[in-house]
């Protein structure tokens, strides 16, 4: 859905709805699953010092890849994002801290866009269990295993043995 961010934060226009996680391609590279969905709430506006908003407020129950074990683990996800809209780069220096910039597009942008690349950078840099307890344990057995198949092959070809009969002669 394409809107005119302008004119919503010139009317001052407040959505509220869930967006499904799979429709949301580029987030669903970092999930294990695309079910679920996410609830959103967007106020548009203008504040005192005449700068054009939009707060995003958003929470997802994502299933992320726990990096310890390597096993989905339910995560869930807040975000709290205020986007000074801009339509320059001249005007991101307006910007007071409280916002960061986002430069409109063709004064239309696609709402559901905007939200997954704020989820994307509100993910945590390392999903895992809370609880390292809850991990599932790694079975590296069959690796150490297989290592020492490897070693043993190894110890039975020696490259040097045709310097031995060398130094016999």
């Amino acid at each position: 859905m394409f809107v005119d961010l302008k004119r919503y934060a010139d009317q001052g226009v407040m959505l509220e709805g869930e967006l499904e996680l799979s429709k949301m391609s580029r987030l669903l590279e970092s999930l294990t699953s695309d079910e679920g969905s996410i609830k959103v709430a967007i106020n548009f506006g203008i504040d005192e010092q005449r700068i054009r908003y939009m707060r995003i407020e958003a929470t997802a129950e994502l299933m992320l890849r726990c990096q310890r074990c390597m096993q989905p683990v339910e995560q869930q996800v807040v975000l709290n994002s205020a986007l000074g809209l801009i339509s320059s780069e001249a005007q991101a220096e307006r910007l007071t801290g409280e916002y960061e910039p986002f430069l409109i597009p063709d004064e239309q942008a696609a709402i559901a866009e905007i939200i997954e690349d704020e989820l994307i950078l509100a993910l945590p840099i390392v999903p895992r269990h809370a609880d390292q307890l809850a991990c599932a344990p790694v079975d590296y057995s069959s690796d150490d295993a297989e290592q020492e198949k490897v070693v043993e092959q190894e110890e039975k070809v020696n490259p040097f043995a045709a310097l031995s009969d060398l130094k016999k002669h």
